[in-house]
């Protein structure tokens, strides 16, 4: 009769509940972090584009340098294009910055209207 009396030891269903409850927690606090870093990483590489951006365009009408070029940096290259706008005669250019990641996936398109003197 010993064998009948027994008593099999596991968790309550309150426990698993509260358990449940804080890897549930644990995740969501976990997923945010990740996400919050990615955006980060994202936004910087962002800035470092649009500041390498505007460096460009700043040579280009300083030093008249209306050539076609590309220019690579650590995680991204910029290809400049310039070419009269609307086929005017004038001096009326239009600069196109274009940005591009290791993988060659387009990141952001700069345009800027410009005169030659």
């Amino acid at each position: 009769m010993d064998g009948i009396n027994f008593r099999l030891k596991g968790y309550t269903l309150v426990e698993t509940l509260i358990s449940l409850t804080i890897i549930m927690v644990t995740f969501s606090i976990a997923t945010a972090v990740f996400i919050n870093i990615f955006k980060s990483s994202r936004q910087e590489l962002l800035f470092d584009i649009s500041i390498h951006s505007r460096e460009i365009m700043y040579e280009t009408m300083n030093n008249h340098s209306y050539f076609d070029s590309d220019y690579s940096f650590d995680r991204f290259r910029i290809t400049k294009k310039i070419e009269r706008y609307n086929n005017d005669v004038n001096a009326l250019y239009l600069l196109k910055l274009e940005a591009y990641d290791e993988k060659n996936q387009p990141i952001s398109v700069y345009r800027q209207l410009f005169i030659d003197y």
